[in-house]
């Protein structure tokens, strides 16, 4: 129950902008596109009411590898070699749809945390920058596997010299079952969804331990 509870609060509604269509090649192609949007917290934390002062955290995005620099999502078909998928992209580069999806799900799930996406009024104590070193549906062995690499990097800024708090590595492989190369698309982004469904609470935890030891 709770696995499924945080996998709706979280990541990639398929919000498809398609007409069915798949991998093999057309003249006039249809792009299909992604999102990874968090919907509305039934029965979320009312921060409002939380008198004790939180931390500040910006949630930024780090460059991406040049394979995960667009938005098309990608697949390894043969050894060494990462394929992006023509017809199928993510509605924005996937670190910053990640880092997005994240700052959502820290803002609505911790009362220790007061979380901003952009430089504002208020000037952040801690920066978590949001980074992704692997994200590609591999095809190379067998069953096929998600290869998820996130790391996050969290940085003291009251300092007069910006000090590294924390870096860390999360990685999920979990199995991609697929009816075949038109389903692959939506069985890459739902797998996705699951694998970020698991690996943000333990983001959130190492997150609000590093601001609580301010």
């Amino acid at each position: 129950m709770l696995k499924t509870t945080i996998t709706l609060l979280l990541v990639a509604i398929l919000a498809l902008a398609f007409t069915a269509c798949g991998l093999s090649q057309r003249p006039y192609p249809l792009v299909r596109t992604y999102t990874l949007e968090q919907p509305d917290l039934a029965g979320a934390m009312d921060q409002a009411l939380s008198k004790r002062p939180k931390a500040v955290v910006i949630v930024t995005a780090s460059p991406p590898p040049s394979a995960y620099d667009g938005k098309k999502l990608v697949y390894k078909q043969k050894p060494h070699e990462l394929a992006p998928d023509f017809y199928n992209e993510f509605y924005a580069p996937p670190t910053r749809a990640i880092a997005d999806s994240l700052a959502k799900y820290l803002d609505m799930n911790s009362p220790k945390l007061q979380i901003v996406r952009f430089q504002g009024a208020s000037s952040p104590d801690y920066s978590l920058e949001v980074g992704i070193m692997d994200l590609y549906g591999d095809y190379t062995v067998s069953p096929p596997v998600l290869r998820l690499t996130v790391t996050t990097t969290m940085n003291d800024l009251r300092r007069s010299v910006t000090k590294v708090v924390f870096a860390n590595r999360y990685v999920k492989t979990p199995p991609l079952v697929t009816k075949g190369d038109e389903d692959r698309p939506e069985t890459l982004v739902r797998t996705i969804t699951e694998a970020l469904a698991e690996l943000y609470p333990s983001i959130l935890a190492d997150t609000e331990s590093a601001a609580s030891g301010r």
